[in-house]
């Protein structure tokens, strides 16, 4: 289990949400959970760039691990000091798990 000092990065869960908008068409947007909060250690994995629409694309992928939480999906987004993250993999060990590790990329 990793040590209180070492989860230093507070993070707040998102979950999207769909809903239409004035056209009809579907709109997803992220709200806050009930506990939105997430104290967690944070650490890159690594990053690539891409051309897409004549446009270069940073992709940088980050793992965070905390204390486990079981309302943590692959569905949602983490937000830290303005940066958001989309959560690509949980890794759940269940309810005996007392860690939870998230692998995310950052939008940029």
């Amino acid at each position: 289990m990793n040590d209180a000092g070492v989860n230093n990065v507070c993070v707040t869960v998102k979950e999207p949400t769909e809903s239409a908008n004035a056209g009809g068409d579907t709109v997803v947007e992220f709200f806050q959970l009930k506990i939105p909060t997430w104290y967690a250690q944070m650490r890159p994995l690594g990053g690539n760039e891409s051309a897409v629409s004549d446009a270069i694309e940073g992709r940088r992928t980050w793992r965070f691990t905390g204390r486990y939480r079981a309302d943590i999906t692959s569905a949602m987004q983490l937000l830290w000091e303005g940066r958001t993250f989309e959560i690509q993999y949980v890794e759940d060990g269940g309810a005996r798990t007392r860690e939870l590790t998230v692998v995310a990329i950052e939008l940029v």
